[in-house]
């Protein structure tokens, strides 16, 4: 099967790949000390492999594959990676799988299946994008589906150190800790014969499930930066001490609320301290994203903001069309409401599993095969607005989530 040419079941560039590799594992051994225990059972298996993995970083594809090595990973790879010229020649040549995040794609699908009936190797994080706080973000059940329907052998790689080495909301680049990954065989062929698929999914979500601060507690590592809390404010936007949205904003180590003067600090280890007065915040960028999300199950209400849409080719990382307006978040859709009175763009809420987001900027959404950007003005919103999207889809389960894989 191809796509627009491309076949990803084929062979990977073996030297390319091996090049890439060796120089990402080399850089990060120096530079953040990373350590992957290599399970010499893996190393015995023959034939298909799936591996899942926890996705708290950029990093995280490079500790699989060292993992893996000396097998090549087919990586299932989000589209929006592909849209520019360079990367997408490269991404080729080691055979990633371009993917839709958070919507049915069967031609990445395809690909995926051949990769497996060609006994290679499919590598897969679970949760579809990387934390934005450090923790385990929900799981497509398609996933647990097409486990059970490959019934290959499934190995488990768990990475824990490079959520705090490169935080996703970050704009100070990395920082130099500790990052540890192992693996582990998590079923094999024989596996299968005992389980359905919703046990499956059971297992792969308690597998992958992670929680970096709880990691951190027990090791108490520092990880160096002379800014640790830049740009933080675009996961950690409300205020604990006075309850508003929007209003948090940071530099170097500090977070500070322009509403109520509220002053917090980031610590070498990232966990965080109020410093202004008496009064509590909470102790990580993890805990204090769960307190906003918990804010939002009784604020059902509209909740809007001015800014742009664009449309976003296939393939391609400019924008056409691009208008002004007001993003409207209501009780059943997202919509976007033009500044020119044309027809408004409306985005239903209960049929996905999430969206494309680049905190602090923009969010992309998925509507009759086009792709759009929206662009708010106060960049912070983007998580607000993930946010109470995500916690409108909890409030309406029966409803259901289209499926990201099948």
């Amino acid at each position: 099967m191809k796509r627009n040419g491309y076949d990803a079941s084929q062979p990977p560039s073996r030297w390319l790949y091996s090049l890439i590799l060796h120089t990402l594992h080399g850089l990060t051994r120096i530079l953040l000390r990373s350590r992957v225990i290599k399970n010499a059972e893996i190393a015995d298996i023959k034939g298909p492999i799936i591996v899942l993995g926890n996705h708290p970083s950029y990093l995280d594809p490079v500790f699989m594959a060292a993992s893996l090595w000396p097998r090549p990973i087919h990586f299932l790879t989000s589209a929006t990676f592909f849209r520019k010229p360079l990367i997408r020649h490269i991404l080729q040549r080691v055979r990633a799988i371009p993917k839709v995040q958070f919507r049915t794609d069967t031609q990445a699908l395809k690909h995926m299946l051949r990769v497996i009936a060609a006994g290679e190797v499919l590598g897969i994080y679970p949760e579809g994008q990387r934390s934005p706080d450090g923790a385990a973000q929900p799981i497509d059940e398609a996933i647990g589906k097409l486990v059970y329907r490959s019934a290959c052998t499934v190995v488990v790689v768990k990475t824990y150190g490079a959520y705090l080495s490169w935080p996703r909301w970050s704009t100070s680049w990395i920082r130099r800790g500790r990052v540890e990954a192992s693996s582990q065989i998590l079923f094999r062929p024989e596996d299968f014969k005992l389980l359905n698929a919703a046990a499956v999914q059971k297992i792969i979500t308690e597998a992958i499930s992670f929680n970096e601060y709880d990691w951190q507690r027990e090791r108490n590592i520092r990880f160096r930066s002379r800014a640790p809390a830049m740009s933080l404010h675009h996961l950690c936007h409300a205020c604990p001490a006075c309850d508003r949205d929007l209003v948090i904003e940071a530099s170097g180590k500090s977070l500070r609320c322009r509403a109520c003067g509220m002053t917090a600090e980031m610590d070498a280890c990232g966990f965080l301290h109020r410093i202004d007065s008496e009064g509590i915040v909470p102790e990580s960028p993890l805990a204090w994203h769960q307190w906003q999300i918990g804010r939002f199950n009784d604020q059902t209400g509209e909740v809007s903001q001015p800014g742009c849409l664009a449309v976003v080719e296939e393939n391609q990382a400019e924008l056409k069309d691009q208008r002004r307006g007001t993003i409207i978040l209501t009780a059943e859709e997202l919509v976007f409401q033009p500044d020119d009175h044309q027809t408004p763009v409306h985005f239903p809420i209960y049929n996905r599993a999430g969206f494309s987001a680049d905190f602090g900027h923009h969010f992309e959404l998925v509507l009759a095969d086009r792709h759009y950007r929206l662009i708010p003005d106060n960049g912070q919103s983007v998580i607000m607005f993930a946010d109470r999207i995500r916690v409108r889809q909890l409030s309406r389960p029966e409803q259901g989530e289209e499926s990201g894989l099948t």
